[in-house]
């Protein structure tokens, strides 16, 4: 999953800037992004277990993770987590 990124979007409403990439973690974001680094081989079940949330978010964290540059995925299925940021 990618998000494209729009550099028309910084339409100013009431003070609020709207539209372009979210810079900042969610504290959801920052608690999976914890995980990974105290254990670079969870799943995405893990996760979800772990959170109590289901695995569909789990998945949806960890790609929101990847576009904004903070985790690649080193060794396809069996592999683990690299944390870049």
């Amino acid at each position: 999953m990618s998000f494209p990124i729009n550099p028309e979007v910084n339409v100013v409403d009431d003070g609020l800037v709207k539209g372009g990439p979210i810079l900042d973690l969610t504290q959801r974001q920052n608690e999976v992004l914890i995980l990974l680094k105290e254990n670079s081989k969870l799943t995405k079940r893990d996760l979800a277990k772990l959170l109590d949330i289901n695995v569909s978010a789990a998945q949806m964290h960890i790609e929101l993770l990847k576009v904004k540059g903070y985790i690649t995925r080193l060794g396809g299925t069996r592999g683990q987590w690299h944390i870049l940021k």
